[in-house]
């Protein structure tokens, strides 16, 4: 079976020895120019070259320090299906763009935290900001493929309705299975749930699990059968994972401000083109006092329809360009 692993270009710097990473303090000092942020989103051959060493590099170096260095970050920060500072993993997925996709999301919402103090401030700062941002936000994000045993055993989660109610059964989520129940119930931006779930099947005799992403519309993934992968790190000495040397490189551009329509625009483009090759958007992320897209979904309680014993899940997506 093959999988790709999606890293923000910028991560990369953490999984390259002593040595090579002389190369990238290198390029750091030699990049002098104000109106990017890092030197590895110049455009032009010679900085697509640059970053194709780097990416080529880490596809050679020992499979250990990618695969493991990966499930110890995500030990420490944790995920969504798995607590911080508990075991650890490897997220993946069987299609290189819906692994791009999940790490695009991460870095959209991570930046525009960043941002809202200076945003909401409207300073000197910001002007500056958005004078060197050029109102866009860029970033690199490469996948890795690797392979794993033929024979790996992967519990499908959250394939239909049916079966997640069987699982929220199991686990004590029983009360919450009304006729509003579907597949949405562990997909909010609040990883709740979907941890206790993820600390349920850490337990169970497989090598791991597959499930739909939050992000892309469920059908457009059933019908296309894409789907994202955990592999606990218990688990990864027993899967012979070993990357291909392949990969594939996304460039990414958004805005930090919603247009007309309340969405991100976010464009992707050739590694090193001016053109984009597709544009979609991002939902907002959703407010009770403003929510469009009906991004909010509650989850009556069975026996008691307080308010108090609501769950609330909100969901974000991306969104194809109409």
């Amino acid at each position: 079976m093959k999988f790709f692993r999606a890293l923000e270009f910028n991560k990369l710097q953490f999984l390259l020895n002593e040595d090579q990473y002389i190369y990238w303090i290198q390029k750091d000092l030699e990049f002098d120019d104000d109106t990017l942020m890092n030197w590895w989103l110049a455009d032009g051959t010679k900085t697509v070259t640059d970053r194709k060493k780097i990416i080529s590099t880490i596809a050679k170096n020992p499979n250990e320090k990618f695969f493991n260095k990966s499930a110890e970050f995500n030990s420490v920060y944790g995920g969504r299906f798995n607590p911080a500072k508990s075991f650890g993993g490897i997220y993946c997925s069987n299609s290189a763009f819906l692994g791009a996709l999940e790490v695009l999301y991460h870095y959209i919402s991570n930046s525009l935290n960043t941002l809202r103090p200076i945003s909401s401030n409207k300073s000197n700062v910001q002007t500056i900001m958005n004078n060197r941002f050029k109102n866009r936000l860029e970033v690199i994000i490469v996948s890795f493929e690797f392979e794993c045993n033929e024979a790996c055993n992967f519990e499908p989660l959250n394939e239909n309705v049916h079966s997640l109610k069987d699982l929220c059964r199991s686990i004590g989520f029983e009360r919450y299975i009304t006729e509003n129940f579907d597949r949405n119930f562990l997909f909010g931006n609040d990883y709740e749930i979907s941890r206790h779930i993820g600390c349920h099947l850490h337990t169970q005799k497989t090598n791991g699990f597959s499930v739909p992403s939050a992000r892309v519309d469920f059908d457009c993934q059933d019908l296309l059968r894409k789907r994202n992968f955990f592999i606990p790190e218990k688990e990864i000495p027993n899967l012979n994972l070993n990357l291909t040397g392949n990969f594939k490189e996304f460039k990414f551009s958004f805005s930090p401000e919603v247009n007309p329509d309340s969405l991100y625009d976010i464009c992707l483009y050739k590694s090193c083109g001016k053109e984009p090759l597709q544009e979609f958007h991002l939902q907002p992320v959703p407010k009770k006092t403003k929510d469009p897209f009906d991004q909010i979904i509650s989850y009556e309680h069975k026996t008691d329809i307080d308010v108090r014993n609501l769950r609330e899940v909100h969901t974000q997506q991306f969104l194809k360009k109409v």
